[in-house]
């Protein structure tokens, strides 16, 4: 699939598809190969993301939603606010930093522990904690069991990423 691109006009966007601001799905407005009027518009790509076919450019929907909702294509990046990257409503999308961005990352499949920042020491036979914030790794500390290393873990994200701290929201898991 060809990578993403930005350079999709407001009016381009409003003659191929409509966008419900509460539910984030985008719907075609216009027959093109196939695809009927009133049918979704886009698909799941491999990275997690929602993508469609504008103007036979691929865009991210997420962007889209912006570019719908306020009129332009910011150069920072969009953050979905609650982590799911299909939930494309307006009110779960914000501008962010790169660093920001980061910040609200679960924990990546090459984790093994199950909680964000929190792996096995088998030098010290002790659990560590470690964290990442505005370019500097913070070293927490090793504990008993990686519960308490995962809750070391969740006090310095809450204190150092604030609002952009991804263990702490409802129904998400480190």
């Amino acid at each position: 699939m060809k990578k993403p691109v930005n350079n999709v006009t407001y009016e381009q966007l409003v003659s191929s598809v409509t966008y419900d601001e509460k539910t984030g799905l985008f719907i075609r407005a216009s027959s093109k190969g196939g695809v009927a009027i009133g049918s979704p518009a886009g698909g799941l790509h491999a990275n997690g993301y929602i993508m469609m076919n504008i103007s036979n450019r691929k865009v991210l929907a997420h962007r889209m939603a912006w570019l719908w909702c306020y009129g332009f294509l910011p150069d920072t990046e969009i953050d979905h606010v609650n982590g799911d990257r299909i939930d494309n409503r307006i009110s779960n999308l914000r501008l962010v930093s790169r660093c920001e961005n980061q910040m609200n990352v679960l924990r990546t499949k090459a984790n093994t522990s199950g909680i964000k920042g929190v792996c096995y020491n088998k030098l010290a036979g002790k659990w560590q904690a470690n964290i990442q914030a505005n370019n500097e790794r913070y070293h927490l500390g090793l504990f008993a069991t990686k519960e308490d290393a995962g809750n070391a873990y969740s006090e310095a994200e809450e204190k150092l990423h604030g609002e952009f701290a991804a263990n702490l929201r409802a129904g998400r898991k480190g």
